[in-house]
Formats: C-alpha cells, structure tokens, sequence
C-alpha cells in the first residue's frame, strides 16, 4: 500500500513539475530560429463603435456567437506560413519584414462561416538567416495576402484564396529584387519648394486590368528643409506619381520610368493658386460622418463681399485671398450654430458640426411595463447612397444622456434600432425629422423569437450533418443579399446543422426572412418566413436535393500529364437555372466540394452533387496572363466539355471518358534577341481565331523556357519585353496537336531607323507631336507611344514587318482612316516620311 502510494505521489510531483514548465514557456520570448507572430479571432469584450464610416455596421450579440464558433480553431490546430527571405545577390534579408493581410474572400463563405469577431493584420520580422514564421487561426471566410518589404528593394507577395485551419505552408525563398528610386521636389510657379502639408504618393502603372490587382501603392512628404522626396525600392515600370495637400488639394498625376538600380529625377510642378492665399475646410459630422458635402458656409472678411466655399481645388475651400483676418460662419439650418473669427488665410480649419434635431426615447419591457436603462441605440439609414448603414449612437455600458434626449440628428431618411440583452430588437421610423425638432418615441422591447427545425435531403429525407442554415433580412419574395455594398448584411444570421441535421435560432426580432439551407452553391433551398413578436417556430423543414457521386477516369496515352487539371461535375438544372453565375463562379475559380484534382492515371472522384443530369467538364491549370517582380496576375484556365450524364441518388456513379483527342499540349520555346539568348523576354500564347491567351512563357536566362499545358488548336507567338506592353513581334503561328510538345525556335532581331513625320495637307513636319506605331494587324490593341523632335523626326527600334502610325490623339485602334502605312526592314523604315492626314482640334 506505501509503494502505491508513493508511486501515485511521484506521478502526481512529475505533473506539477511539467506543467509548471509548460507555463514557463509561454512567455513572448523566441528563439533564434523561432521568429513568428501568433494571431487569434477572439471576441473583443468592448463594445462597438460605429460612428466611423468604416465600422457602421452594428454586430449583434448572437451574431459575434455565432463569428466565434465558426472560426474557433483549437491552438494546435493554427496555420503556418513559413519561409525565407533572400536578396538579390542570394544572402538572407535579415531585416525584411513580412506583413499577412486578410480580406473577405467571397458571399458564400461569408454567408457560411461569418465574419470573425476580430482579426489584425499580422507583421513579423526576418532572423538574421532571413527566415520568417507566422503562426495565426485563419478566418474561414478570407482570403490572404503576404508582403515581404525591406528599405530600398521591390516588395514582393504571395495570396491565397483560403488557409484552412492547420495549414503548414512553406513558401520557400522570396527573393526581393533590386529597385528603382525618384527623388525630386513640388515646385510652385516661382520655383519655390513646396513642403508643409504635402504628400508625395508612387503607384506602378499596371499593363493591364488584371494585373492592377495587388499593385503596391507607397507615400512619403517631402524633408521640411531641402523640399525633396524620394522613394527607394520601386518596381521598374512606368509607375504614376502624384501629390495632395490638405491645404490645396491634388496635382494631377504623371507617369514616371523607373528603371532598375537607377535614380530618376523627377520635379512636380504645382500651378495651383497660392497657398498662402487659400483657406481650406476640414468638416466632420459625427456621427454622420459620411457626409461630404452641401454644408451653407459664408466668409467675411476685408475689402471682400461674403464668399462660398467651393470644389475648384478638389477641398472645400476658398482661394485667391487677400491678407488678412477672416470670419467664417455655419448658415445652414440642420446643423447646431457654428462660427470661427480670426482666421488667417493659409490655413485648414478644422470643422466640427453637430445636427441640431433630438429624439427623447423611452425604452420599456413589453412584459414588465418596466424601464429598461441598458441598451444599446442604432441610427439606421434608408437615403440616398448610405442607405443599409449602421451608426452607433449609445453603446449598452455607457450613461444615457440627461431625460433620455439624444441630440445630434440630421433631417434624413432613417429609423432606430434599440437593442437590449434578452429583447428583440425594436425599430422605429424617424422619417420626416425637421430641424430643430425633437421627436419623442417610445420603443417597447418584446422577448425574442425562436425558430427550429431540420435540414434533410432527397425523398427518403436523410438528416443533413453541417449544412450551413443562414436566416436573411428581406421580405418574401426578395432575392437573398447576404452582402451589402461588399459589407455583411447585419440581418443575415448563419448556423450550422448537428449530426441529426437539426439547427436553431435564437433571440430572433419580428421581420420577414428567408430561411436557407445549402451544403455548397449546388445544394440549396429557400423559404419565406414571417416572425412575429415571442414566436415559437419549431419543426421547420428544408429538403435538399437528393446526393450523388462520380467516381472515373480520363482514358488518355502512357505519360499523359495531368497536373494542375480538375474534374468539375455541374447539376444542369442549376446551370440552366443560373448561367451567369455558372459562369462567373468558373471565371473567378471559385471551388468546393464537386472539383476533384486527376491522379496521374487519370483518376477522379467528385461528389457530394445533386442527383440528376450533369455536365462533366475538365477545368485547365490557370494561365499566367502578367508577371513582374512584385507579384504575377493570371486567370483559370479553359475548359474541355465531356458531355453529360444522368447521376442516380445516393449511389456513387462510375463513369471514364475517352481523352486522347483531347489531350492538351505544350510549347518548348528558344528565343534569341539579336543572336543572343533572350532572358529579358518572354512569349504569350494566344489563340489565332479568338487573340484569348493561352499562357505566358518567361525565358530563362538561356532564353528557353516551356509553357504550360495547353488545348489542342492555333496559336500565335508574342514576343514581348518584360518592361513594355508593346510586343516585338506577332506574326509567328504554330499548330498543337493534342499531346504534343511542339519545339519553337525564334531569332528576334531589332533594327533602328528614323523617319519624318508631316502633315498631309501642308507637308508641314509635325514638331513635337506624340504618336502611335502598332502592327497593322487587326485589332490594334498594342501600341508604341512615340515623340518628334523639333523637326518632326522619330527614331524608333522594331524587328522587321508592316506598322501603321497615326496621330497618338487619334489612336489606330479606332481612327485607321488617318493612319498610314510604313514597313520596317533591315536597313530601317521604307520610307523617310509618312504623312499623316489631320483634322483641326
């Protein structure tokens, strides 16, 4: 019996002691090789505060319970992202910082998994061996973004559609490239240094819509005692440059060429009105803060007649004033009186308004008779482009205001929520509110709705486990809108269903809804549902679509490749039901349960999918469609229809289809530039009937490089520069059969020359005059944008073929009657003059 019982005390001592070191370790310091920021979704204990236009959007209590148990994830279960950060020369970025940004990713996530109750962005910086680890619980309903940044070099980032919890991600080594820098000065018409208020911004320009997306855009003012700004670490491209002034507004942006490792100067001239002359107004409302404009203020000041304020400048404000001393007045009469004297000009005036109508309210309990003091007060706006915003007005902890009068409302469309713990909520129309009025309502709080039931699936109504149940805001009849101007919908409400496929909703306030269930965007189902105060609704029942499966495999030849291609089974009554969202869903990648990624004997498994007929499709790998040293752009890849087939319930269908005339194909290309190997270039495939693109080749550093996999057709071959939109040369077509590699050997060679430019009618050179060369091939949606010189004359570099130039005002792409000819040979341009037909501006 002493054994056993030293035995159990020796156990229990060794617990205590390892536990005690468990706690010891969880403090903040990091090894060397241990360099990582945790970030979890927790609810935040404070209230809301919604008087901001970026937070207008109230969050109910159950609401933030549901965020929370949708996002939970357990701390074992957290993402990694790990990785190294590199410089250009290949040692590590010791001091890199690496910054995860989350987003929203889309409505059907949002509307299935919620927003969480709180997330930041996380920041991290490199060891001293340039690696990085971020260790965070994903939100289910973002998307990501990681930024690596070091002083003086391009940012470069990486995203994701979606982390799942648990995610160990390696994203290898990011090398940050080498970049540009402009340093320069805002210049007034006297060439004075601008400097006081002033921000400089740099964006780079993108060659296109799809690659605008993740642009880096940086800031920076110009130094209080030398005027200059610079920016160091640009991305080599043609990138835009502006500024703005609190006092004075905008300049009007100009693109600058940055170019790698190089400084380039670049002076901004402001011709704006003096800004020692100008009075600007900075004007908040609180808490309508969204409000902009069409405040009535009048200046008074020496030697001058009352003045407005006007837009000229892009701020509200007054220029061209003499010296002096300036009173400015409020005269409009929504708002509280407001005045300021003794303003000088040269100034920004701070302006605080307040509207001048109230609202006397009184909160009871309809079952009590009694006054509830603990509530929580929003405004909910139903005019003009505001209309779905939220303001908080008076959160639940703080005092209430004296006789429970709230002062500061505007004569707008709008109406009240009053919220309390264990009420529904109550709404009140505050429509027609004059100024200067005060407005006495009386909000009774009644105990909430609660409504259950079931979700169940086909004839033989098989309980649904985890289907996501969301109860919208909207009359019946109404189309769902889970999302509001890309904001959450604060009447959408979401659960999820237990093993007996039963969900419940609690505390739910008297309006019309709609009741959805759905397991993805191929299974679900709506009902109307009216909720009256203190309603019991119990036994609902929403049926889905009976299950299916598709299990098979792509009949192809021995060492077909499949990677990066998916199998993707669509109900055609759905698809026949909604096109266009079929369509867009494919566009975008959008994924879920009825893709399956191929084995590499052509295996698939799709399913669950609704019962019925189906199309069977083969989605391609993406297409890379712009790549840069900050990141790459690319759209999903196209299609192979594989016809259809009837799917029966609940039973797994086997099904393979022939692919070998299908089989898609690749490109092993060799370009060289001049005799030499083409690193600087890369080639786009394109389809010769429809110009769609096919892939993006980047060339190695031995001008070589394969394209991706690609569907049996005609193709074009594009060369392009890796700085320049304008291609090098379009003219080289190839046939791809399908399951062929097909070898391209491509000598570039590029030869200047010059030519005059001059009027058609006069025979005048067009001295200093912008235009455009494209190859005169239809549609002209390449174009090299070139300047005469004093002359008239333009020197260009092109490879050999037929160009057609015209008057950049009058661009080819739509003017090819004012446009001429001119072909490009060896020895330069045909002809030392074109002549190009003018009409007056």
């Amino acid at each position: 019996m002493r054994n056993r019982i030293a035995f159990a005390f020796v156990i229990v001592l060794t617990l205590l002691l390892a536990g005690t070191w468990m706690i010891s370790r969880r403090g903040p310091a990091r090894g060397p090789d241990d360099v990582s920021v945790d970030a979890q979704t927790t609810p935040d204990s404070k209230p809301v505060d919604l008087a901001e236009p970026e937070a207008r959007l109230a969050v109910t209590q159950s609401q933030r319970e549901r965020e929370t148990a949708a996002n939970a994830v357990a701390p074992t279960d957290r993402a990694e992202i790990r990785g190294r950060v590199l410089l250009p020369d290949g040692n590590p970025a010791s001091a890199a910082v690496l910054h995860l940004q989350g987003w929203n990713a889309s409505v059907e996530r949002f509307a299935r998994f919620g927003a969480p109750a709180a997330w930041k962005d996380l920041d991290a910086t490199c060891d001293s061996e340039g690696r990085f680890k971020l260790r965070f619980d994903p939100p289910r309903a973002f998307q990501f973004m990681l930024e690596a940044d070091l002083k003086g070099y391009c940012k470069t980032n990486r995203r994701w559609d979606e982390i799942e919890p648990g995610a160990k991600i390696d994203v290898g080594d990011l090398q940050i490239q080498d970049g540009g820098s402009i340093r320069g000065r805002i210049v007034d018409r006297q060439g004075r240094a601008l400097t006081t208020g002033w921000t400089v911004y740099a964006k780079p320009v993108p060659k296109d819509a799809l690659s605008a997306f993740g642009q880096l855009q940086a800031f920076t003012r110009p130094d209080a005692q030398s005027g200059e700004f610079l920016f160091t670490g640009l991305t080599p491209s043609k990138t835009e440059l502006w500024a703005t002034s609190r006092l004075t507004g905008g300049i009007g942006s100009q693109i600058i060429e940055v170019h790698d490792g190089e400084e380039t100067q670049a002076d901004i001239d402001y011709t704006g009105p003096d800004s020692d002359r100008c009075i600007s107004l900075a004007v908040s409302s609180r808490p309508y803060s969204f409000l902009s404009g069409g405040f009535d203020f009048v200046l008074i000041g020496p030697g001058t007649e009352e003045r407005r304020p006007t837009k000229d400048l892009g701020l509200l404000g007054f220029a061209d004033l003499p010296p002096g001393f300036y009173r400015l007045e409020l005269r409009d009469r929504r708002f509280e009186p407001w005045s300021k004297d003794g303003i000088q000009p040269g100034t920004v005036v701070d302006v605080a308004l307040k509207g001048n109508a109230s609202v006397a309210l009184t909160v009871v309990a309809e079952d009590t008779s009694q006054a509830v003091t603990t509530y929580a007060l929003d405004v909910n706006l139903v005019q003009g482009q505001s209309a779905g915003s939220t303001i908080r007005v008076h959160a639940p902890n703080s005092p209430l205001p004296t006789d429970g009068i709230f002062t500061g409302f505007l004569p707008l469309r709008q109406k009240l929520t009053v919220r309390a713990e264990g009420y529904a909520d109550c709404e009140l129309p505050l429509l027609e509110l004059q100024p200067n009025e005060q407005r006495t309502l009386v909000a009774t709080l009644a105990r909430p709705a609660r409504i259950s039931g079931r979700v169940v699936s086909g004839e033989e109504r098989t309980p649904v486990e985890n289907a996501s149940v969301s109860l919208i805001q909207g009359e019946s009849g109404q189309k769902p809108r889970p999302f509001r101007g890309g904001r959450a919908d604060r009447g959408t409400r979401s659960t999820a269903t237990n093993s007996e496929g039963r969900f419940v909703f609690e505390g739910v306030s008297p309006n019309e809804f709609i009741l959805r269930a759905s397991l993805n965007r191929l299974f679900a189902v709506e009902q109307p549902l009216s909720v009256t105060k203190s309603a019991q609704l119990s036994d609902i029942e929403l049926t889905l679509p009976s299950r299916s499966w598709l299990r098979g495999r792509l009949l192809a030849p021995p060492g077909m490749s499949f990677d990066g291609m998916s199998v993707i089974v669509a109900s055609t009554e759905i698809r026949n039901r909604d096109p266009f969202a079929a369509h867009s869903n494919a566009m975008f990648g959008q994924k879920d349960e009825l893709a399956s990624d191929i084995g590499p004997d052509g295996s698939f498994s799709c399913g669950p999918i609704p019962a019925g007929e189906a199309v069977v499709t083969v989605h391609m790998p993406e297409i890379l469609t712009t790549s840069g040293v900050s990141g790459a752009a690319s759209v999903p890849g196209p299609s192979i229809d594989l016809g259809t087939i009837e799917l029966a319930p609940n039973v797994e269908t086997r099904r393979d289809f022939e692919f070998a005339a299908l089989c898609p194909g690749r490109f092993d290309v060799h370009v060289t530039l001049d005799g030499a190997p083409a690193s600087g270039l890369s080639l786009r495939v394109e389809q010769v009937k429809t110009r769609a693109s096919a892939a993006i080749v980047t060339l190695g550093a031995d001008g070589s490089g394969r394209s991706g996999l690609i569907l049996p057709g005609d193709y074009r071959l594009i060369a392009l520069r890796a700085d320049s939109p304008f291609p090098l040369v379009t003219n080289v077509t190839r046939t791809l059969a399908p399951g062929e590699t097909v070898r391209v050997d491509l000598d570039v060679r590029l030869f200047a020359g010059t030519f005059r430019v001059s009027d058609e009618a006069t025979g005048r050179p067009l001295a200093k005059q912008s235009i455009m060369i494209a190859h005169d091939e239809k549609p002209y949606i390449h174009t090299l944008e070139l300047q005469t010189d004093g002359e008239g004359r333009v020197t260009a570099t092109l490879a050999a073929g037929t160009y057609r130039v015209s008057d950049a005002a009058r661009s080819p792409l739509f003017n090819t009657e004012q446009s001429a000819i001119i072909a490009w040979t060896a020895n330069g341009p045909s002809t030392t003059e074109v002549r190009l037909a003018l009409n007056p501006r």
